[in-house]
């Protein structure tokens, strides 16, 4: 008996803790935690008993003698102890960052610190990570768990922004107060650098991580230069063309789109998706003219104009097919 009324003690005082942390983190109000959990209402202070004390004789003197001039101003009194039971606001929570911020919450996550405003219940930040995921955090309970971002939470591999001259770089590691970078791209020139390189100096920079979109922008840059960054060895590597598309190829795209397009696990949505992504397969691939396009480029290089009827119509289709590859491209 005695063990199960220790258990349930256990889980009351757990929720208990639970309770407190919310309204530590602004998450519920004093007043509500003490409505659902009369435990936890604030001890009375010593001046509040003698507050107290003070009003109870005063009540008692005007009741007893209202009529006695040593009690004239009484009522005033009485009205003055009551209001200073009225409750105080609480203090105001003053938030750490200001908007525009670059923060680390979790000693994990960069997030960027979109607006401050006032909740229901406490003061609140409008928070978006780096991933483009935006939430709101209670500005005490965030400020508890959060720092300012700075170039020593940089990892290697991780894409940050020089604000002042707009350019995205791919970080590699921070050394004696430079940066050390594998590649980057300058945003006012539209130029991008590959290999490793000293960036420049912290101290003379105004650095923080890059948005998704400058992520996005600063990988499409390192393709179109060739490149593609290798996240587990941590290196730039070449792009290796694939082998020229083929017949092959082509028919093994048509009888998969036909089999996406009649099998039921697909949504409309996503069945488009999945055509998209087929498609794009060719673009990875290097175009190289078919066998007979080449034989047909041969016949005119090799007679001109002077070619025989037969294989001049024959050719000029051929070719015809080859002009609409070329413009297709």
């Amino acid at each position: 008996m005695s063990v199960k009324s220790n258990s349930n003690r256990s889980d009351i005082m757990k929720e208990l803790s639970i309770v407190k942390q919310m309204v530590a983190d602004g998450q519920i109000s004093q007043e509500v935690a003490e409505k659902y959990f009369p435990e936890l209402k604030l001890k009375e202070s010593e001046d509040e008993s003698v507050r107290k004390e003070i009003l109870d004789y005063c009540k008692n003197r005007a009741e007893k003698y209202p009529n006695d001039p040593k009690y004239r101003n009484i009522s005033a009194w009485i009205s003055w102890l009551e209001r200073q039971c009225e409750k105080k606001p609480a203090s105001k929570v003053e938030p750490k960052f200001k908007v525009g911020d670059w923060v680390v919450w979790d000693n994990k996550i960069s997030c960027h610190v979109d607006n401050i405003y006032q909740g229901k219940e406490s003061l609140m930040y409008t928070i978006t990570d780096v991933n483009n995921m935006t939430r709101s955090y209670s500005v005490k309970g965030f400020d508890n768990n959060a720092h300012l971002w700075t170039i020593q939470d940089a990892k290697d591999g991780n894409v940050i922004y020089e604000k002042s001259t707009e350019t995205i770089i791919l970080f590699k590691s921070e050394n004696c107060g430079w940066i050390d970078s594998h590649c980057s791209y300058w945003q006012k020139t539209k130029t991008f650098e590959r290999g490793e390189r000293q960036y420049g100096r912290v101290s003379e920079m105004d650095i923080c991580p890059a948005t998704e979109e400058q992520r996005e922008l600063l990988f499409s840059k390192m393709r179109e230069a060739g490149n593609k960054w290798n996240s587990e060895k941590k290196e730039l590597t070449k792009i290796e063309h694939n082998p020229a598309w083929g017949e092959e190829d082509e028919d093994k795209i048509v009888k998969l789109k036909s089999f996406i397009a009649q099998c039921n696990g697909f949504n409309k949505e996503n069945r488009n998706k999945a055509f998209d992504l087929i498609d794009s397969i060719r673009n990875r691939y290097t175009w190289r003219p078919s066998k007979e396009q080449m034989e047909a480029m041969q016949v005119f290089l090799e007679h001109g104009c002077a070619a025989p009827d037969k294989e001049a119509s024959s050719a000029e289709k051929v070719l015809e097919l080859l002009y609409n590859d070329l413009k297709n491209l």
